[in-house]
């Protein structure tokens, strides 16, 4: 059984010089009766040097097999792959820093792995809305954290209705269904625990459904954030004064930059349905992954300015340049997670782009130049693969997404997973 991380009720959009409020973070509520994880249970998935196994998707046309996650009793000693946490409560997001992991829970706790242990009380929970692929989503560090402490997290919440009377103390008139709104918070974490928090960009348009959900620091130090659309039905995304739908860029106090491609926005591009994960190469090109509504998943390159098609096209651009085709395109849909740059020689990898896919339940390696027929499972037999990050020393973490309402969950789900060698 897993507890429930967030406190019930609304949350109250922020003001625009935003405090988050103490109704707003219940901190470390609700683990107090779950046992610390002071040991790492070995999996076996890869046996000797990392396999490049399992599936390789040769033909757009080919199905994508579901394998459900590994099981307690699949559990050995001798593999250069561990388990470092376990009952994870729908685990979204990662962000990794020295000896320590952060995860953001989709119900609101910001959880803590440091040294190989999952600490028994959250670092905090936030009110989160209780919405299908809403709630706590992406999170990272930010590049001076060693000096002030600052995690960013992205947080869906849900607009108090307003009430109205017509002087009839009995006929109450309640607005339409509250509204689903995004925010960025800066939390301020010492010691493992939570020390303040901000809204730093509100009033992004919400969904039950489509998201986005990642917040990463780019090589510029510049905070990116992927935002979604409102629904298959909505036009915003083509709008550049709409935050929904879009690739967005912000300073790491809400500001915008002087050198945003629109003038006093905090938008970046443009034409985007529900962007799953970022990452930089070593040219410092920016490349995303992003889910369409039951196909065309795309991995693109993001350019200042650009626009991404979403809702009049998926995949390809226009013949007039006006809209950007996708590097790589996915018919039937993987459902790409988080995605990284691998520059290491620890693991043996062959392709340098790694890849989370929860549909298709596999990380991947990928390269562009040879395409889809290129791609080569990493790991596989765990189930939905949500998030990836690479560690400094050149070791891989990854989180499971089994318990997200779409996958086969384990009596241990989810978990976090470590990749050595």
């Amino acid at each position: 059984m897993h507890a429930s991380c967030s406190a019930s009720g609304l949350l109250r959009p922020a003001a625009e010089d935003t405090k988050t409020t103490s109704q707003e973070i219940i901190n470390g509520s609700r683990h107090g009766d779950e046992k610390a994880m002071d040991k790492k249970i070995q999996i076996v998935a890869i046996v000797g040097a990392i396999a490049f196994s399992v599936m390789v998707l040769s033909s757009p046309s080919d199905p994508i097999p579901l394998p459900e996650p590994a099981t307690i009793s699949e559990i050995t000693s001798a593999s250069p792959v561990s388990v470092v946490a376990t009952e994870l409560d729908k685990p979204r997001a990662m962000a990794v820093h020295g000896d320590r992991v952060f995860v953001t829970e989709k119900e609101g706790a910001v959880r803590v792995i440091e040294n190989g242990t999952l600490l028994e009380r959250p670092l905090a929970v936030l009110r989160a809305a209780d919405a299908f692929d809403g709630g706590l989503l992406g999170i990272d560090v930010d590049p001076n954290f060693d000096d002030n402490g600052y995690l960013y997290v992205l947080l869906t919440y849900e607009e108090e209705a307003n009430t109205t009377t017509n002087g009839d103390d009995d006929a109450v008139h309640r607005s339409p269904p509250v509204a689903l709104w995004n925010k960025v918070l800066r939390i301020t974490e010492s010691g493992n625990r939570l020390a303040d928090a901000a809204t730093i960009l509100d009033r992004i348009p919400g969904s039950k459904f489509t998201n986005g959900g990642f917040v990463k620091f780019g090589p510029d130090d510049k905070l990116y954030i992927g935002t979604g659309t409102p629904s298959d039905a909505s036009h915003l995304p083509q709008d550049p004064e709409s935050l929904a739908g879009k690739i967005l860029r912000i300073n790491g106090d809400g500001s915008v930059p002087e050198d945003n491609p629109f003038d006093g926005s905090p938008v970046y591009s443009i034409g985007h349905r529900n962007p799953q994960g970022m990452a930089w190469d070593a040219a410092g090109r920016m490349y995303v992954a992003e889910h369409g509504p039951d196909k065309n998943d795309e991995i693109n390159v993001v350019v200042p300015g650009g626009n991404y098609g979403w809702p009049q096209s998926e995949c390809s651009g226009d013949d007039n340049g006006n809209t950007r085709a996708a590097i790589l395109c996915y018919d039937p849909s993987i459902e790409p997670g988080g995605i990284a740059f691998y520059d290491s020689d620890r693991l043996g990898l062959e392709y340098g782009f790694v890849m989370a896919s929860l549909r298709a339940s596999n990380l991947y390696q990928i390269d562009f130049e040879e395409g889809l027929p290129s791609q080569q499972s990493i790991l596989s037999g765990v189930g939905r693969v949500r998030d990836v990050a690479v560690h400094p020393d050149g070791s891989i973490y990854i989180i499971t997404s089994n318990t997200d309402g779409k996958g086969f969950p384990d009596e241990d789900d989810d978990r976090l997973i470590h990749i050595r060698r």
